[in-house]
């Protein structure tokens, strides 16, 4: 799932601030190694993500020092006869790193 992406914004980036996900696919793990290896974060949006859900508790915890830290929207399957699941072709990402 995005495996390689994650773990390079973590070694190249690791002191990154903000952070925009949204809509990705994004597995659980990724998102622990993510919120693990980021601490200076201050925004990270992985709202409407695949791959995590939004009420996960050790998430939250683990992004308790993100001042703006949204999840909204998020679920970790796809139901197949769910057709927001099929459309999910568009991934933004934006990222930014601030004095």
């Amino acid at each position: 799932m995005w495996l390689m992406p994650i773990l390079a914004i973590v070694k190249l980036v690791p002191d990154i601030k903000h952070l925009s996900l949204r809509r990705a696919d994004i597995g659980r793990d990724n998102l622990v190694t993510l919120l693990q290896g980021c601490k200076e974060l201050v925004v990270l949006d992985v709202s409407d993500c695949r791959g995590f859900d939004e009420g996960d508790d050790e998430i939250h915890t683990l992004a308790s020092h993100i001042t703006n830290f949204r999840c909204e929207g998020s679920f970790s399957d796809c139901c197949t006869d769910c057709d927001d699941c099929f459309e999910r072709n568009a991934v933004y990402l934006c990222a930014y790193e601030s004095d």
